[in-house]
């Protein structure tokens, strides 16, 4: 848990745990109490969370996007020299079957 304080033996949060929460959409009014929590798991919530078995860290990269934007070390077939090529180019010569699937 992230930040909270004891009150009569149980824990309360300081913090709305989908303030940092990749799945959350959240609205804010001009007063402290207004806030709407939208979440893509559970829909809309209507207090703050401490803890969320499908929480997702929003700063965190997820597998699927460094997947997508990791370039790849690849020999050259002629010389045998080491190169770098973008997931772009690893599709492509996977379609045209230059290489295996990684």
């Amino acid at each position: 848990m992230r930040g909270f304080t004891m009150r009569g033996g149980t824990a309360i949060s300081t913090e709305n745990l989908c303030r940092s929460c990749r799945s959350a959409t959240i609205a804010k009014g001009h007063a402290v109490s207004e806030e709407l929590v939208k979440c893509e798991q559970f829909g809309m919530l209507r207090y703050p969370i401490a803890e969320c078995t499908d929480y997702v860290d929003k700063d965190r990269t997820s597998i699927n996007a460094m997947r997508e934007t990791a370039w790849v070390i690849l020999p050259d077939k002629r010389t045998g020299d080491l190169g770098f090529v973008t997931p772009a180019m690893v599709r492509k010569m996977e379609e045209d079957g230059e290489i295996d699937p990684l």
